[in-house]
């Protein structure tokens, strides 16, 4: 009898929000078109178009691997990869974290005028992002080519990697978005902390290079394990279990917490924009 009430009570409560997400999922062709369109629009009238985005990235990477390279006295063979994987991973991160903050209101006229689920714009920026690092990771082959590298098995997992990233910053996401709808100052201290967390990841420089008491630094930052949860497979490392389960746990505790953010929140949301 308790048991009964309790799965039909809890049922009841996760019906909005699980009605939500699936929705979002069945209408993949809104947010894929969307995502794309945002990738047009911006490069509308420019001749290369979506290249820019590998090109400006390239430049990056070529003006500051030489130079950091030489600053830390590292072999250029070494770091490149490293720098190059490890900037094209932030890009991918943070400009998700950055955009969530902004989505709903950006998108405050189609959820003014049209009835369509909340996660459904969670999803268009992570396919723009996507995209975004589909084009970034065209510069490796290139890379690897040019510096005489080889390619690993390891590369497989990135795949799962990508899925497990996904998971953690659709909820992330959905969080974010709520917060910063509701509380318009975090935007710019959502940006300004991802500034301050681009000096304190490990994408310039090494956590091998930290002292022992300050390793934590590296040890303690979430953002480091997702970015090294794409960098290392490439360098032909694993990653480490501390690191997949980190993001497999994580993914947890914010599903939970994105479920009930969406149960509670999802009906007041129009009336926040």
């Amino acid at each position: 009898m308790f048991y009964s009430s309790f799965t039909s009570n809890l049922a009841g409560t996760l019906r909005f929000p699980l009605n939500d997400v699936a929705s979002a999922f069945r209408l993949y062709r809104i947010w894929m078109t969307l995502g794309w369109n945002d990738i047009l629009a911006r490069y509308r009238r420019s001749v290369l178009g979506p290249l820019w985005l590998t090109i400006s990235m390239a430049v990056t990477i070529a003006v500051m691997g030489p130079l950091y390279g030489s600053i830390f006295n590292i072999d250029i063979r070494a770091f490149m990869p490293h720098l190059s994987l490890g900037l094209i991973a932030w890009g991918f991160i943070s400009a998700q974290l950055i955009e969530f903050g902004e989505i709903f209101q950006h998108s405050a006229h189609y959820l003014r005028n049209m009835k369509l689920p909340l996660s459904l714009f969670i999803l268009r920026v992570q396919y723009r992002q996507l995209i975004i690092l589909a084009h970034n990771l065209a510069i490796i082959p290139v890379l690897f080519l040019i510096l005489g590298l080889p390619i690993h098995w390891t590369l497989l997992l990135v795949i799962p990697a990508l899925v497990l990233i996904g998971c953690n910053f659709f909820f992330i996401g959905l969080i974010i978005s709520f917060f910063c709808t509701r509380y318009r100052d975090m935007q710019p201290v959502l940006t300004s902390l991802m500034n301050l967390f681009f000096f304190v990841t490990p994408i310039v420089w090494h956590p091998d290079q930290l002292s022992g008491q300050r390793r934590f630094i590296a040890e303690l930052n979430p953002l480091a394990v997702y970015v090294d949860l794409i960098r290392a497979p490439f360098l032909g490392q694993v990653p480490s279990l501390h690191e997949w389960g980190f993001a497999l746990g994580s993914a947890v505790v914010l599903l939970l917490a994105a479920l009930y953010l969406l149960k509670r929140s999802g009906h007041r949301l129009v009336y926040w924009l």
